[in-house]
């Protein structure tokens, strides 16, 4: 089930007894934690509304569940990280057998794999499994663009991608992150780049990705206008090591591209949106050429730890294949 349809049955009170909400975006799994409490009013959420995380029993959800709501329609229980029903068995099926039609339990799982598929199929009409992953990064402008719009600001389409990259991808730093831009901007209508490096500036490890993507991408003169910014207050393994990880990236995604697997499998969750930027801009790199600059790269970091050569020197005979 995606996001947007538990949108949907929450607005027209479409609702099961059972949820399981997993994934990485924890501000979404938040927001959507908020309008499950706001269903209970907050006079009754003593009565009505339970929290548990962790080591709990589905003995001490029973209790929870079994009590009609104190002048109510609804209950509503909230079950984090718990583990609890990632098995199928007789126990998890009563469970869910017994769930008065008056309640709500919400399981957080980080990984949908802790969720029984066959307990989920055999109760599909009375729960489901929501994914909360990362959102795309169309997705995460029309996000920002809203919440600009809301505060009468803009962004440019560069920009608003170029945050993104910054904050990982992740709404929550979005939001933490915009609304100190909202406030530094003040009468101002436009968020600029300059705005977002004054209240967030990139630390050196970014700063080498980005040499890298430029390098890589032809984009030479800009490429060697960041290392020189970049020898003022970064070590050469840095670098070297932002080139490596951008290279192996690339070649990565070229592998499971040629074996028709999913091109963001490789990559950590907070870097999936990546993958297609990489396979659509690097497609065509030479495979031969790239695996050349890597194994530079790991000769290079070892030449330099033993002191055979300068840091810096290592890095521009890397730069210096492309």
């Amino acid at each position: 089930m995606t996001v947007e349809q538990l949108k949907k049955d929450l607005q027209n009170n479409n609702l099961k007894n059972v949820y399981f909400f997993c994934g990485d975006e924890e501000y979404l799994i938040q927001s959507y934690i908020k309008k499950f409490k706001d269903l209970v009013d907050k006079d009754m959420r003593d009565f009505n509304l339970s929290e548990v995380e962790g080591d709990v029993q589905l003995e001490d959800l029973v209790e929870l569940i079994t009590p009609y709501p104190m002048l109510s329609d609804i209950k509503v229980v909230f079950v984090r990280e718990s583990g609890l029903l990632s098995a199928y068995d007789k126990r998890t099926e009563e469970f869910m057998s017994m769930i008065p039609d008056y309640a709500i339990v919400i399981f957080t799982e980080q990984m949908a794999s802790k969720v029984s598929k066959k307990l989920t199929k055999m109760f599909e009409d009375k729960c489901d499994v929501v994914d909360f992953s990362k959102r795309a990064p169309a997705d995460l402008r029309t996000w920002i663009n809203i919440k600009l719009k809301e505060a009468g600001k803009s962004i440019s389409p560069n920009d608003a991608m170029y945050l993104i990259d910054l904050c990982d991808a992740s709404l929550y730093k979005l939001d933490l992150e915009l609304g100190k831009m909202i406030a530094y901007v003040g009468d101002r209508s436009v968020v600029t780049k300059q705005d977002i490096d004054d209240m967030l500036p990139p630390d050196n490890e970014y700063k080498a990705y980005e040499l890298a993507d430029k390098l890589i991408s032809g984009k030479k003169v800009e490429a060697y206008e960041m290392l020189r910014e970049l020898k003022q207050s970064a070590e050469p393994i840095v670098v070297l090591s932002g080139i490596f990880y951008q290279l192996n990236s690339i070649v990565m995604v070229k592998y499971l591209k040629a074996d028709k697997e999913p091109i963001d499998s490789f990559f950590p969750a907070n870097r999936k949106f990546l993958a297609k930027k990489i396979a659509s801009t690097y497609g065509n790199r030479d495979m031969a050429q790239l695996r050349r600059a890597m194994t530079d790269c790991a000769r290079y970091d070892a030449d330099i730890k033993m002191g055979r050569i300068d840091g810096w020197t290592a890095v521009e005979l890397v730069m210096a294949q492309f």
